[in-house]
């Protein structure tokens, strides 16, 4: 997805994207509250770039790429940069979530049951 490798070589990318300059810069996360996260952290860093910068970067990946998907050619400044990151954090927040519980609820853990009783009954594996 266009989208996914737009986000890593913004965020990413070990020459120069923006969590390396961060950390060039001497920033290390440190929650700010109880319900910070790194994703609230970066979202909150990226409001603070250069409007320019926000625009250079996008050309830059359209001349390397040849376009931008739509939700990111919608992006003008870095507060509209900031809100889109944030959100693609809720949702694969969202979606690993849902992909946890999906593992627990099929869990691979080896039933113990009598097999006589099991075609009888046709009783179901209990936790």
């Amino acid at each position: 997805m266009l989208e996914d490798f737009f986000e890593v070589s913004l965020m990413l990318n070990m020459e120069g994207g923006f969590v390396k300059s961060m950390q060039e810069a001497g920033f290390v996360y440190v929650p700010r509250e109880k319900d910070d996260n790194i994703s609230k952290f970066l979202g909150d860093a990226l409001k603070y770039l250069d409007d320019g910068l926000v625009k250079e970067y996008k050309d830059a990946f359209v001349s390397q790429f040849g376009k931008l998907p739509e939700s990111i050619s919608k992006i003008k400044t870095a507060e509209d940069l900031s809100a889109w990151y944030i959100n693609r954090g809720r949702f694969a927040g969202k979606t690993l979530w849902d992909r946890k519980e999906a593992a627990r609820i099929l869990d691979k853990k080896t039933c113990r049951f009598n097999c006589r009783r099991y075609a009888r009954y046709s009783t179901y594996c209990k936790r």
